[in-house]
């Protein structure tokens, strides 16, 4: 919920007298995705009682959750020592009402740009004093989640506060040998070229090696040049797809390469 919470803050919760939420609250839920309750914005009231929420730092990062599954309004926020009420002022109210409707608009503009940018920003970023100077700028810190009764985990990288990268991966059984599938690699365009998407690679292997993983496998799509150079330089090599295996699960897909590293 960056910028307007941030991590470690402590939360003041509270239900409003006439049980009603307004867009714009922030809302402490039971998340389906998450096995502590989350704060998100509501952003969609529907029928039926049903309330869209998201994240603010994220906005890909939304739910559809019922009535029942909301604790609370948050109403106060604790910071160090700090005590800071989140509604009731014409300033806070004022960004509630920005961040539910106007936010939302900017991000689309930003998304629309963001292909126009990217192949000037990718130049910066291959060179190597970029990579040199960043690379020594951020440390990141990973943390991982599994998802409840799956077989796949999520992977994200923070730098200091802020969220830098994820990547997925799911264990799978090929012919009686243990696996890792990696997916939905990312890195927030500001912290490419630090390594991060290299240092998530290389999180995964650790991960995998000491609870006798024997391969990972990755797909990526034949354009992406970058993804490619990342792969080839942690030795993944390319590969066949056995039996039709990945095409079966949905993964083998057209435009795409297969790439293996055996452990």
């Amino acid at each position: 919920m960056e910028p307007f919470l941030l991590a470690g803050d402590e939360l003041i919760v509270k239900t409003p007298r006439d049980g009603r939420f307004a867009v714009g609250d922030i809302l402490l839920y039971r998340s389906a995705f998450h096995r502590r309750p989350v704060a998100h914005r509501l952003v969609r009231i529907a029928a039926g009682h049903q309330y869209l929420l998201r994240s603010d730092a994220h906005l890909i990062f939304q739910e559809w959750v019922p009535r029942e599954a909301i604790l609370g309004r948050v109403e106060w926020v604790r910071r160090g020592n700090r005590l800071f009420a989140i509604r009731g002022n014409p300033m806070t109210e004022t960004f509630h009402w920005a961040a539910a409707r106007l936010y939302p608009i900017a991000a689309e503009i930003q998304k629309r740009c963001s292909p126009l940018l990217e192949p000037a920003a990718a130049g910066i970023q291959r060179q190597k004093f970029y990579r040199r100077l960043v690379s020594r700028l951020f440390t990141p810190s990973f943390t991982y989640q599994k998802f409840p009764h799956q077989r796949s985990y999520r992977l994200t990288a923070a730098v200091g506060n802020r969220y830098a990268g994820a990547v997925a991966f799911e264990r799978q059984d090929i012919a009686g040998a243990r696996v890792l599938w990696i997916s939905s690699l990312y890195v927030q365009i500001r912290y490419r070229g630090a390594g991060i998407a290299s240092r998530l690679i290389q999180e995964i292997e650790t991960f995998a090696r000491p609870r006798r993983y024997q391969a990972l496998w990755v797909s990526y799509e034949n354009s992406n040049r970058a993804a490619r150079q990342i792969y080839e330089k942690l030795n993944f090599q390319p590969a066949d797809d056995p039996g039709g295996f990945w095409e079966k699960k949905g993964y083998g897909r057209k435009g795409h390469s297969l790439l293996v590293k055996y452990l």
